[in-house]
């Protein structure tokens, strides 16, 4: 994420940042679009009996701007320090969102493409609110699950 190099070479235009404090690295450039989600602190949000509504609400701004810049044909990538625990719990969450997998799927999917994926503490547990979201009203799916098999 803070290597403009590399991202220019994955075509990389839209950078979620999963943590509270690491640094937007080229936000001042005004080439690379940021949305810092703090996966970590969901229960600051949600609180832990925070239903389906505050689940949404924590949830919709990150899907919204990854959904927008997939649909203009961009590229995003979704970092932390590790790219294990809050990245990749928030990729499950997608996986979840854009391709309708339970969140025991989306787990299974992720790891076959980043083995070191690892929802990890309080994170399990907002993929199973996620879960339960979705149980009551499917995601409307960009893809099909297969695509991410």
């Amino acid at each position: 994420a803070s290597n403009m190099d590399v991202l220019k070479a994955n075509q990389i235009t839209h950078v979620v940042n999963c943590t509270d404090s690491m640094p937007l690295y080229h936000e001042k450039t005004g080439k690379i679009t940021y949305y810092r989600f703090d996966i970590a602190g969901w229960w600051r949000h949600l609180g832990k009996g925070g239903g389906n509504e505050a689940t949404k609400e924590f949830t919709r701004p990150v899907f919204t701007f990854i959904g927008d810049a997939v649909s203009q044909g961009k590229n995003v990538l979704v970092h932390c320090l590790a790219g294990a625990h809050r990245a990749g719990t928030t990729g499950c969450a997608c996986l979840m969102h854009f391709g309708g997998m339970s969140a025991a799927s989306a787990i299974a999917s992720a790891k076959k493409l980043r083995p070191v994926i690892d929802p990890i503490g309080g994170l399990p547990e907002l993929l199973g609110k996620i879960e339960r979201v979705y149980q009551d009203s499917p995601p409307r799916s960009l893809y099909p699950a297969e695509h991410f098999e």
